[in-house]
């Protein structure tokens, strides 16, 4: 499933969850949406409450390139590991889960519910 081919879209939007600082999670979240996506401009960015000063763990709410609007929401690490990725598009959602070692591919289909 290439991002990049327009299998899913056009993207609309990018969210992240990690834990671990920073520098330790958060610098691959970056990374993974530069390679992507190009770019990142951030908007406002906010750290954590109690976190070390060597290794933050932050809220990010950050524009790519295109437009895109990317958030970078980290929570308070010591009970478990997270590293989630969800990016939607127009035809499509794909979403990283266990530190990014399954893919889960949702493709837009017709609603039994709602018509739109």
């Amino acid at each position: 499933h290439d991002i990049s081919s327009g299998s899913f879209g056009n993207i609309r939007r990018v969210n992240i969850h990690y834990t671990g600082g920073l520098f330790h999670n958060g610098s691959h979240a970056l990374d993974l949406v530069h390679f992507l996506f190009g770019d990142i401009s951030v908007k406002h960015a906010t750290v954590l409450s109690g976190q070390e000063a060597q290794d933050p763990t932050i809220d990010a709410y950050c524009t790519l390139e295109t437009g895109i609007p990317f958030k970078l929401m980290g929570n308070i690490p010591g009970t478990y590991e997270v590293f989630d990725a969800d990016i939607w598009g127009t035809l499509g959602r794909v979403r990283l889960r266990d530190t990014g070692s399954r893919m889960i591919v949702d493709r837009i289909k017709p609603s039994p519910i709602v018509e739109v």
